[in-house]
């Protein structure tokens, strides 16, 4: 496999393999982010939550009992407040690990009101959930630890005996091990549901209608904060050849080598979809024109690159068109596409394999 490279604009753009998967970038980085905020949201309210119950059943049961819980109790119930507004800010992932914590030492003051041992119960799902099976199991078992200690050493207080503690163990890592397959299977069908849902079957590229609505936002964003965007289309060339001479299994290749192209090509910043049978679309973010331009040359040239397993061989040499057009002020999305579209007929007309723009 033979090396190429595009040094005015300082990236690589090799040869791509055939036989690998077109494999965009933190493919699941949309979804993934939407559960993380989801996470941080809930960790919250549980730990809101957490404060109040703490605080609330030593004042109305436990106050004339055992002072020194009830100061425990408060203590406890103002680090939870603490903790619900440090979701507010960008202490959030810190949040979800402080409030395992908590729970645990939650329980453990529970344990001694008797009732430990229900609350023992509801800490596996809710740790498994806040930290994913990779992490989570290693939080389970440390707080199972904790809850362990705390019940033989309140033994005597409890009057518990020891076929209790056995009981208590054996529930505790049966509820724990459910959590844990409970919770990896929600991550795996959640990512399979987020790879139909938002990702093109064949390319891996962001659906149509998610694409246009990232966009949409960007644009807003782009008019409002005065920065540079563009678009750009992007459509094989002759793609019906290819097509009637080498089948569509040769248009699927076709597509899939684009793709690769794409990826290798555009920025980290760049939104990219497939928006239909042979056309993309991409979303340039703080890119004007001529940047663009330069970037789907590069995209161009990374295309044009010879493949070896190709259904053509060397009877075809592939290539892209493409049409870019610049947010010029409050444009809709239909308009800049159409503005798009034309300069790609303009770039066709003029003999395929260019860059057009819109002016």
């Amino acid at each position: 496999m033979t090396a190429h490279s595009v040094s005015r604009t300082g990236k690589e753009c090799t040869a791509f393999d055939a036989a690998a998967p077109a494999s965009p970038k933190d493919r699941l980085a949309d979804i993934e982010t939407l559960i993380t905020r989801h996470r941080h949201a809930i960790c919250g309210l549980l730990s809101a939550a957490l404060g109040i119950v703490s605080i609330a059943e030593p004042v109305t049961v436990h106050i004339r009992q055992n002072d020194a819980w009830l100061t425990a109790a408060i203590s406890l119930a103002v680090a939870c407040f603490a903790n619900a507004a440090l979701t507010l800010g960008r202490n959030a992932r810190l949040a979800t690990h402080l409030l395992v914590a908590m729970v645990a030492g939650f329980v453990v003051l529970q344990v001694d009101m008797r009732t430990g041992m229900a609350w023992a119960f509801i800490v596996p799902p809710l740790i498994l959930f806040m930290h994913p099976p990779r992490r989570g199991f290693a939080y389970v078992v440390g707080v199972a630890g904790v809850l362990l200690i705390a019940c033989f050493s309140l033994h005597d207080a409890r009057d518990l005996q020891r076929a209790d503690n056995i009981d208590f163990i054996c529930s505790f890592a049966v509820v724990t091990t459910v959590s844990t397959l409970f919770s990896r299977d929600l991550l795996a069908t959640t990512a399979a549901v987020t790879a139909i849902a938002f990702r093109d079957p064949l390319t891996g590229l962001l659906q149509r209608d998610i694409f246009e609505s990232l966009a949409k936002a960007q644009m807003k964003r782009a008019a409002f904060g005065e920065a540079a965007l563009c678009v750009a289309i992007i459509d094989i060339d002759n793609m019906k050849r290819i097509n009637d001479e080498w089948g569509h299994a040769a248009g699927d290749f076709a597509i899939q080598h684009v793709t690769r192209a794409l990826t290798a090509a555009l920025r980290e910043a760049d939104l990219c979809s497939r928006i239909g049978g042979d056309e993309f679309m991409v979303l340039f973010n703080g890119a004007d024109a001529d940047q663009a331009s330069q970037i789907v040359e590069r995209v161009l040239h990374c295309v044009s690159i010879p493949d070896a397993r190709a259904p053509w061989h060397s009877e075809h040499r592939l290539t892209v068109s493409a049409g870019v057009a610049q947010l010029r002020g409050d444009e809709k999305f239909s308009d800049l596409y159409l503005l798009a579209d034309r300069a790609l007929i303009r770039a066709k007309r003029k003999g395929r394999n260019l860059v057009a723009g819109s002016n």
